[in-house]
């Protein structure tokens, strides 16, 4: 990701689409990072089904917004 946003160089003087392919990269990347976010919590949440009831419906929301933010269309039931 590059990102130059020196005021001090000038830099920072970006034309639109350059802005926009910056903030396209950004989200990607946050994107990203949430996804392996929610499947650390998923694989928790796998170890506490046992004991914790609401733990499989937790996963389920998890899996939900984790398809949301991978563009995958949501599953039938």
């Amino acid at each position: 990701l590059r990102l130059i946003f020196s005021t001090r160089s000038g830099r920072h003087a970006q034309t639109e689409g350059d802005l926009h392919e910056l903030r396209l990269e950004l989200r990607d990347l946050l994107n990203r990072m949430l996804i392996e976010d929610i499947n650390a919590q998923q694989k928790a949440l796998i170890l506490q089904a046992a004991q914790d009831p609401t733990a499989l419906e937790r996963y389920r929301a998890l899996e939900q917004r984790r398809n949301i933010l991978q563009g995958i269309a949501p599953r039938s039931a």
